[in-house]
Formats: C-alpha cells, sequence, structure tokens
C-alpha cells in the first residue's frame, strides 16, 4: 500500500514556483497592499517583467499603444493575472501535464485551475462578495496535490480506488482518504507551505472540498471556485458528487441560482482570452 512517509517527501520534491511568486501572493494577500506594491516585486525581477510586457503587448490584451513599461504593464494585465504569470513557465508546464490517473488529458488541469481563478474574480464583481485577496492563489493551486498523488498511483490503487467510489457510494476524496489515508487537498497545503505561501493560501486548498463554518472565507470562495470551474470547463474533470458542505459554501457566501449562472456566463466570456494569452 501507499508509504505516507515517502509520500509526503514526495510532495515537498515538486519543483518550486519562483520566489518573485511566492512574494508576489504574499502580497497581494495583504488586504493593505496597493498595485505599487505589485509593480515593486515585478520590477526586480527580470524574467516576470519580461513576461508581463509580453503578455500586456498580446494580441488577447488587445493594447491600443504598445506598453513599454513595467507599470503600464501591471495595471494592463492586473494584479490576478501578473501573479499567474509570476507562477512561472515551469509550473505551468506541470500542471499542464495528463493526468490519466485522476482522467485528466493534458492541459486539462491547467484550464481547469484558470477557470477556477477566474472564478474568484467575478465572485468580487459579479456577485457582490467579498473576496479575500488570497482567494485567487488557492483557486489556481487548488488541484496542485493531484499531482503528487499521481505519482504513486499504480493499478492496483486506481483499482481500490474505484471500487471504493462504486462500491461503497463514496465520492473521490473520501475514497482516497479511506484507501490512502490522505487527500490531495490536504497534499496540496503541504506544499504551499513548503513553498512558503501564506497560510491562508494552504487553507483554501487543504478545505476546498470540505469547508466547515468555523474556517476562513478563502475556504468558500476556493470551494464554490472548484465547483463553478467545472461549469465554465465541464470537460476539464469528471464531476463527482458534491459533499453536502459545498452547498453550504454557496449559501455561506449568498450565491444563488441566478447569480452563479451569471458568474458562469461572466468567466466563460474571458476564459478564451486569458488562454490565449498564455498559449494554452
Amino acid at each position: 500500500m501507499l508509504d505516507l512517509h515517502q509520500l509526503v517527501e514526495k510532495a515537498y520534491d515538486l519543483e518550486a514556483i519562483p520566489m518573485s511568486g511566492s512574494r508576489l501572493a504574499a502580497v497581494i494577500s495583504q488586504p493593505e497592499s496597493t498595485i505599487d506594491n505589485v509593480i515593486e516585486v515585478v520590477a526586480l525581477d527580470q524574467a516576470l517583467a519580461g513576461r508581463a510586457l509580453r503578455a500586456a503587448n498580446s494580441a488577447s490584451s488587445a493594447a491600443r499603444m504598445p506598453i513599454t513599461t513595467v507599470k503600464d504593464a501591471v495595471v494592463r494585465l492586473g494584479r490576478m493575472t501578473t501573479l499567474t504569470l509570476a507562477f512561472g513557465s515551469k509550473m505551468r508546464q506541470t500542471l499542464q501535464s495528463p493526468l490519466p490517473e485522476f482522467g485528466l488529458a493534458e492541459n486539462m488541469l491547467w484550464r481547469h485551475s484558470v477557470a477556477a481563478a477566474l472564478v474568484t474574480e467575478s465572485l468580487s464583481s459579479v456577485a457582490k462578495v467579498d473576496v479575500p485577496a488570497e482567494s485567487y492563489a488557492a483557486a489556481l493551486l487548488h488541484d496542485v496535490g493531484k499531482l503528487v498523488l499521481a505519482r504513486f498511483l499504480d493499478p492496483d490503487l486506481l483499482e481500490f480506488l474505484r471500487r471504493a467510489q462504486a462500491e461503497g457510494r463514496c465520492n473521490p476524496l473520501q475514497a482516497e482518504m479511506e484507501i490512502l489515508e490522505v487527500n490531495h487537498a490536504e497534499l496540496g497545503a503541504l506544499v504551499a507551505r513548503h513553498w512558503g505561501l501564506p497560510e491562508a493560501i494552504a487553507l483554501g486548498i487543504q478545505y476546498h472540498h470540505a469547508p466547515s463554518d468555523d474556517l476562513p472565507k478563502v475556504c468558500h470562495v476556493v470551494c464554490v471556485a472548484n465547483v463553478l470551474a467545472k461549469l465554465v470547463e465541464p470537460n476539464a474533470e469528471s464531476i463527482p458528487p458534491h459533499p453536502e458542505n459545498q452547498e453550504a459554501s454557496f449559501l455561506a457566501l449568498k450565491v444563488d441560482g441566478p447569480t452563479r449562472k451569471k458568474v458562469v456566463e461572466a468567466v466563460a466570456a474571458r476564459f478564451a482570452k486569458v488562454l490565449e494569452m498564455f498559449g494554452v
């Protein structure tokens, strides 16, 4: 069976995000941070500054005039898209890899992650929800634990997981806990903490399937983002049975049925442009 000690070690071995990514995530997670704080971080990273300028001048950004300064690039892209760039091309390539163990074809994990991150932005504007600043990063990385689990799921373990779901009538997360004694959300939180990301981001990842009332709001936001992202990108992954407390997160954020539809429509309108920007 699974060696939990070895699994945790593998979580820590997952390729780290660039230092500027963790710094930028920490800055954006602070409620008092401003766009100038973001610009300062980007300006001190040559590679990130170059990526931001290229993205700001891309066709998908539809800039009327050439963007020539880091400040203008960050203002054009926004804090959240800049954060996505800061996580680096290596991290994107990792998330774009196929994960057949979870039924995910090439690019599908990345696409689902991007859609979830975009939902957090839309919740703030469309649903008028007070969304914590760290929600975007937590949503973008909420399934990173699957990258760790996939390295250990041999055919025998996959069969045990399938039988646990079919015969035990449990959802995939419950099956992971029953068979592996750990789930991808917990592993994702370990990775986030190892990368030095703010604790709020780690909590958003850890509880994105099962937030309770006593947890920070970011956990409910990422839970809702995960559910709605599957409506934006329905082929990103098979939709598992949702625990009841996922519906509780919609209630906690006061996101009703009509509002969900508006959020999904708003995100779908942006989704293609963002994917084009990143060449996915």
